[in-house]
């Protein structure tokens, strides 16, 4: 999510458009929209503008993840900001909503993705956040059935390893086939599940190319420590600083430094009740990520972690015959013809195989 394209205030912010001053609840605060009102127990809370529109914007979208992007485009319009600058903002929307980056009760952080509101809404008309002239709506997948819906054996598989962590069995497990968003689904549904379970709780994705290649598990284990902050307290100190540095943005001191730093704190968390790490889109990771997340999943072997991860359905070519004519043009399936594979849930002892596919098949 880092390095976001910088923007120019070309056209004006469309997250309040014309929304009816009806009040939304949620926790112990009342918001409303069109007044750009906030009261928190009563009582008025000063709120800068931008802080007010982002949050009005995350209520409006709280069916679906918001990623940081379009947060910038529909708050700041083509106007230069970084990354900080919406952190910050996010920041002071959990301020004022009596909220903490610790708890997340209202605004969830979705590493690698972006922003939810997770509040529990009341007095939820349609009409003050989902006025249909105002709602972006997500691109609509054409693609048959998610298979990433509650009842699905994909689902009841994927389910049934993750309580199974709680007993002491750690598992690897890949998510492929399907359509990206079914993919993202299936590993969302998997997170808020283990969640719930009190696991601790690691969700992201590679970073584009020429990106920091260690930057993808550290912001899962980021996320990790910002739920349960505890757990820096019973690693080393010198892992500690080696995450922070690589949290940063920085390169880790060394690959094994940075691997130690990684083992440590998912096994003090695996001691506790179990670790749960996703990482979406490993197609895109770097010869690194997809290194470390091999030495993950030997850890699932004798410790409570889970490692699932979520790719394109890889084939490997078959060996050819030299006795074998080259095929056709005639005989190679068209693309209309062709069928994406459906989504499916393996597991899997250790990630070397989808390592060494994406190595022979890059994406």
């Amino acid at each position: 999510m880092s390095g976001s394209p910088a923007r120019r205030e070309s056209r004006s912010p469309r997250c309040c458009a014309t929304i009816p001053c009806v009040a939304v609840r949620f926790s112990e605060c009342e918001v409303r929209v069109q007044a750009h009102e906030l009261r928190r127990s009563g009582e008025l809370v000063d709120v800068e503008p931008q802080v007010f529109d982002v949050l009005a914007y995350l209520m409006r979208h709280r069916d679906r993840v918001v990623t940081k992007i379009e947060l910038l485009d529909e708050v700041w319009g083509d106007r230069f900001v970084s990354d900080s600058t919406l952190t910050s903002r996010i920041k002071s929307v959990r301020r004022a909503v009596g909220d903490t980056g610790r708890d997340q009760r209202i605004i969830r952080t979705i590493h690698g993705r972006g922003y939810r509101f997770v509040a529990d809404v009341a007095d939820d008309h349609r009409s003050p956040l989902d006025d249909a002239s105002t709602r972006r709506e997500p691109p609509v997948d054409p693609a048959p059935a998610t298979g990433a819906e509650d009842g699905s054996p994909q689902v009841k598989r994927a389910l049934t390893a993750l309580a199974d962590l709680a007993f002491g069995a750690g598992v690897a497990l890949r998510i492929v086939g399907g359509s990206c968003e079914q993919r993202t689904d299936m590993l969302q549904l998997m997170a808020d599940a283990a969640r719930r379970r009190s696991f601790a709780v690691g969700l992201s994705m590679p970073a584009m190319a020429g990106g920091n290649p260690f930057i993808c598990i550290a912001e899962a284990i980021d996320e990790i420590t910002h739920r349960q902050p505890d757990l820096l307290d019973a690693i080393p100190s010198g892992c500690r600083h080696e995450l922070e540095r690589v949290v940063a943005g920085d390169l880790p001191t060394t690959r094994q430094r940075w691997l130690v730093t990684v083992r440590e704190l998912l096994v003090t968390a695996a001691e506790r009740a179990g670790a749960v790490i996703l990482i979406d889109h490993v197609e895109q990771a770097a010869p690194e990520t997809l290194a470390l997340l091999d030495d993950v999943a030997r850890l699932t072997r004798r410790h409570r972690v889970a490692l699932v991860v979520a790719a394109i359905a890889v084939r490997r070519r078959p060996a050819r015959s030299p006795r074998r004519p080259p095929p056709t043009a005639a005989a190679a399936p068209s693309a209309t013809t062709a069928k994406a594979p459906r989504l499916a849930v393996r597991s899997s002892p250790h990630m070397a195989s989808i390592s060494g596919a994406m190595a022979a098949h890059p994406a």
